[in-house]
C-alpha cells in the first residue's frame, strides 16, 4: 500500500488517498514503510488544522467486519458487519436522559450519530477483518487531540481526522499521525505497540496486588486487616490499591474523619513497610453533589449548552477543566497525595468527564 502523499493545490493524493485541507494551509508530509505491510504516515500543518483529514479507500467483502474503538468504555464498541449500524440515543426521551444520565456514558452528547447502516465512527484506532486477518488503522499520537475515524461502506471510504479545533498554536502542528498494518490480529497489534514504544512510550511495569474496591466499606481497620491477608497470597504481590471511597468524591484532601481518624499518611507508611507500592484511585474531574467542593465552588462545575449541570454516568458533577482554579485544585490534590502523603501511584478514573461537553471554545468532533 503506497501512502506517499504528493502535493496539489488544495489537497494531497496518491492511489486514492486524499488529505483535505484549507486552501491557505501549508502541509508537510512524511511517510515510510517500517515493516512488511506496515506503514507510518504523518502530516503537519502551519495553519489552523481542523480541516485536515485523510480519506482512504477501503475495499471489503460482504462477510467482512469492522471494529471502531469507542470514545470510552461506556461507548458501544464491538465488531460488526461493515454494513452494520451504530445507534445513538436520539430515540431516548429527554426525561430518561436526564434522570439516568444516559448521554453521559460515551460520545452520545457530542457526536452526530447517523443511525444509518454502513456508517460508523470511532476514536484512536479501528480495524477491518477478512478471513481471520485484519487491516489496522491506528493513531501514533493522541497528545494534542483525538484521532477520529469515520467509515462509510457506501462510498468505501475511511476518513481520518483530528479533533483539534480551538488550539491556537499551528507551527508544524501534528495534524495526522497514523499507523497502518495488515496481517494476523495479534501480530498487527504488536507492530503498533512497537511503533508506539519506539516513540519513547515504554511498556509499563506489570503490577500484581490487591484493590479495596471489593470491600463493602473502606476504613482504616479494613485496610490493615487486608494488608495482613496479603502475606498469604500464593503469588507475591507488589501493589496495594485503595479506592476513592476514603472521602466524598471530589474532596480528595479530606479523608473521612470517622473511618480514617489518623489520615492516610500512616497507612501509606504501613503499605511501604510491607514492601508494596501504595496506590490510590481518583476521579479528578468528578465531584459528588454532597462534596464540599460542589457546595463551595459551584462555579467550578461544568454546564451543558442549555445551562444544566453536566453529570457523569455515575451521577457525579463534572468539573470545568478549562477553569484555571479547577486545574490548580487538581494540581494541589496530586501534589499532596504523591509528595505529602507518600503514595507512589495514582489510578485515574472517569477521565472522560473532562471531555463531555465543549468548554472555552473547544470542540470534540470535526
Amino acid at each position: 500500500m503506497d501512502i506517499t502523499i504528493k502535493a496539489a493545490a488544495a489537497f494531497y493524493t496518491t492511489d486514492g488517498i486524499v488529505a483535505d485541507t484549507p486552501k491557505k494551509s501549508k502541509l508537510a508530509e512524511y511517510s515510510e514503510q517500517i515493516g512488511k505491510n506496515t506503514y507510518k504516515l504523518s502530516i503537519t500543518s502551519d495553519y489552523k488544522p481542523a480541516g485536515v483529514a485523510v480519506k482512504i479507500p477501503v475495499d471489503f467483502g460482504v462477510n467482512d467486519t469492522v471494529f471502531m474503538n469507542g470514545y470510552q468504555s461506556a461507548t458501544d464498541s464491538r465488531e460488526m458487519s461493515v454494513t452494520g449500524k451504530m445507534n445513538g440515543v436520539q430515540t431516548v426521551s429527554e426525561f430518561v436522559k436526564n434522570k439516568c444520565a444516559a448521554i453521559s456514558g460515551g460520545d452520545y452528547a457530542f457526536v452526530p450519530y447517523k443511525n444509518k447502516a454502513g456508517v460508523t465512527h470511532g476514536f484512536s484506532y479501528c480495524y477491518f477483518k477478512h478471513a481471520g486477518k485484519i487491516r489496522l488503522f491506528a493513531s501514533l499520537d493522541e497528545s494534542v487531540g483525538y484521532t477520529i475515524f469515520k467509515f462509510d461502506a457506501w462510498t468505501t471510504t475511511l476518513r481520518v481526522s483530528r479533533d483539534i479545533e480551538g488550539i491556537e498554536k499551528f507551527d508544524n502542528f501534528p495534524a495526522i499521525s497514523l499507523f497502518y498494518a495488515e496481517g494476523k490480529e495479534e501480530e498487527v497489534f504488536e507492530r503498533w505497540f512497537e511503533a508506539l514504544n519506539n516513540q519513547g512510550q515504554a511498556p509499563a511495569e506489570k503490577l500484581v496486588g490487591y484493590s479495596t474496591a471489593e470491600l463493602d466499606e473502606l476504613s482504616e481497620d479494613e485496610i490493615y486487616e487486608r494488608l495482613g491477608d496479603m502475606k498469604k497470597f500464593p503469588v507475591k504481590p507488589n501493589l496495594f490499591l485503595m479506592d476513592e471511597r476514603y472521602c466524598t468524591v471530589g474532596d480528595w484532601l479530606e479523608p473521612d474523619a470517622d473511618r480514617f481518624p489518623e489520615g492516610l499518611k500512616d497507612i501509606v507508611n504501613e503499605i511501604h513497610d510491607c514492601s508494596l507500592v501504595a496506590g490510590v484511585t481518583l476521579s479528578p474531574f468528578a465531584v459528588d453533589e454532597r462534596s464540599s467542593i460542589a457546595e463551595e465552588h459551584c462555579d467550578w462545575i461544568l454546564r451543558s449548552p442549555d445551562g444544566r449541570y453536566v453529570k457523569t454516568k455515575n451521577n457525579l458533577f463534572v468539573l470545568d477543566f478549562c477553569n484555571p482554579e479547577v486545574r490548580e485544585y487538581i494540581r494541589e490534590c496530586l501534589h499532596t497525595i504523591l509528595y505529602m502523603w507518600g503514595f507512589d501511584l495514582v489510578k485515574l478514573d472517569n477521565l472522560y468527564a473532562a471531555s463531555m461537553f465543549p468548554s472555552a471554545g473547544l470542540c470534540f468532533f470535526s
